[in-house]
Formats: C-alpha cells, sequence, structure tokens
C-alpha cells in the first residue's frame, strides 16, 4: 500500500504515499498537498470524501491530528509555539491542545521508528 487513488469525474490521480506532504479539509472538500517530481504542474489536488474513509487508505506515518488536518509526519521540518513547519515551507497552525496532541504522537512515532 504505497499508493493513494483519487477519482475525479475526468481525472484519476495515483498518488505516491511518500509525496503528500498533508490534507487539509474544509466542508466536504479536501485538498491534499503533494510534492514530487512526477508531479511538477501540481502542488495541490481537491475533491470531495471524509478523512474517516481516507485514513483506511494511509499507513502509519500519516497522523489526523485535527479535525481538518491529515499530516504525513515523515515530512515534518519542525514543530513549535502550536505550529508545524512542513517541507516546502508549508505551515499548519493548531490550537494549544490539538498542538499538544500531534506532538504525542509524533513522539510515539519516532520511537517506534527510530527506537
Amino acid at each position: 500500500m504505497n499508493k493513494f487513488i483519487i477519482s475525479k469525474r475526468q481525472e484519476t490521480y495515483i498518488l505516491r504515499l511518500n509525496d503528500i506532504l498533508y490534507m487539509e479539509k474544509n466542508l466536504r472538500k479536501i485538498k491534499v498537498y503533494i510534492d514530487g517530481e512526477f508531479y511538477p504542474e501540481q502542488s495541490c489536488i481537491e475533491f470531495y470524501g471524509k478523512f474517516p474513509d481516507v485514513m483506511r487508505h494511509l499507513d502509519r506515518r500519516f497522523m489526523h491530528c485535527h479535525r481538518s488536518y491529515v499530516i504525513n509526519m515523515d515530512k515534518i521540518v519542525v514543530m513549535s509555539h502550536n505550529t508545524i513547519f512542513m517541507e516546502k515551507n508549508l505551515k499548519v497552525y493548531m490550537g494549544r491542545n490539538t498542538y499538544s496532541k500531534a506532538k504525542e504522537i509524533l513522539g510515539r512515532y519516532l520511537a517506534k521508528k527510530f527506537g
């Protein structure tokens, strides 16, 4: 399971999980922010969906730490002052409680990965 497939009316995207930076949900739309050599024209793909359905297709490197965000923990550069700094100079802002939860999840993930 190294791929995430997005099907829209006229298009189908087959994304490598490693190229997904994070996902942001706004109402019924999900924006997938991507980075990779295979998507030079595109940095964001939108589709209609729900995070519980999406999470079934992702692996343990993805954290659903906030109702609006799913983050690829391998793409985090720095966590500081309620902000997660991602690769490509992207920032994800969170409230204090959500940020604390995200920090905890990242700590457990890194301990399993490198410990």
